[in-house]
């Protein structure tokens, strides 16, 4: 019996060895948020908490974020390895200045910008808010293209009374009455939507794309000192994002819950809500077209010529082309 327990226990100790050995072995990777941690970011967090990161060689840390230009800064300074940014903001920023980043993958290939009102409110297109309040969070990055997007639905900017204030003061305005709708994004109505239930009222989303408002939204880069010396981690990443992503859209419930586990604050039921209003801007028929996490030509000018116009760029600022790297797209 002694033998046995002895051949048990280095059976164990070898198991353990190789486990360590493993997980040591395992490719370290910083994944840098654009905000903090929410629906939004359920493939990120499936990935990771279902075993789909290790699966593929990774030990992925994933870091809260504090805005577009933070996370950009970081993945260039070589801070993070990856990051998920809004593209306009990669465009922006290259316009101004090098920086030794790679688009790699377009998340959203239709942008998540909308306007949220009451259930009960008459307004149904852009041009209805005329005369009406408008609240919207101080640095939120609609607000840098909403004025072109207002006036090419026919809307005078100046019509309305535009207010910026915190970001978690936006919604609980308009469950007041104090403002008449709100800038945000879809992926967050689940979280605007609540405030306004507490308040005894309904919420009706108007997306930007249904009103012209075209192009790619949120999107990975890559550090390109990642990607000339591990190319093969920079592929093994999204092969592991790409199954995340149907195991996602499949079970946007189970996709709330990875989060929770991972970030307890997270509620995992608004979790998967919003991560259910962001599948439209995943899964659609440009996806079905192009291949999920593409970026097409045409698009990609069309993207770029709104950053363009509401920043006043000349058009031959940057060469949007140049910003994309397609090749560790899964085959």
């Amino acid at each position: 019996m002694a033998a046995i327990r002895i051949k048990s226990l280095v059976l164990s100790m070898t198991m353990s060895l190789a486990g360590l050995t493993s997980a040591s072995s395992a490719e370290k990777v910083v994944y840098q948020l654009g905000w903090v941690p929410g629906g939004s970011n359920a493939i990120e967090y499936v990935a990771k908490a279902r075993g789909l990161f290790a699966a593929e060689g990774l030990d992925v840390d994933i870091l809260s974020g504090n805005g577009g230009s933070d996370t950009l800064t970081r993945v260039a300074a070589g801070a993070a390895d990856i990051g998920i940014v809004g593209i306009e903001s990669v465009m922006g920023a290259l316009a101004e200045q090098k920086l030794p980043v790679k688009v790699v993958f377009a998340l959203y290939n239709k942008k998540p910008d909308s306007i949220h009102v009451p259930a009960s409110s008459p307004v149904k297109a852009i041009a209805d808010l005329k005369g009406r309040k408008l609240a919207t969070a101080s640095f939120s990055s609609s607000n840098v293209v909403w004025p072109i997007f207002a006036k090419r639905n026919g809307l005078d900017p100046a019509s309305v009374e535009l207010m910026k204030v915190d970001a978690a003061a936006v919604a609980p305005m308009m469950a007041a009455g104090q403002a008449d709708a709100l800038i945000n994004w879809v992926t967050v109505a689940a979280l605007d939507a609540a405030v306004m239930k507490e308040a005894g009222k309904g919420m009706r989303v108007i997306p930007w794309s249904d009103f012209g408002y075209e192009g790619y939204g949120q999107s990975l880069v890559v550090n390109e000192n990642l990607l000339s010396k591990k190319p093969e981690v920079v592929k093994a990443f999204l092969r592991a994002f790409v199954k995340a992503t149907a195991i996602a859209i499949a079970d946007p419930r189970d996709a709330g819950n990875a989060i929770h586990e991972i970030v307890p604050e997270v509620d995992p039921v608004i979790a998967s809500q919003e991560f259910a209003a962001s599948i439209p801007l995943i899964q659609n028929e440009i996806s079905k077209k192009d291949g999920l996490g593409a970026i097409e030509a045409n698009r990609l000018k069309t993207t770029w010529d709104w950053v363009a116009q509401s920043r006043s760029l000349p058009q031959d600022a940057i060469n949007p082309a140049a910003l994309i790297d397609m090749t560790y797209l899964p085959k």
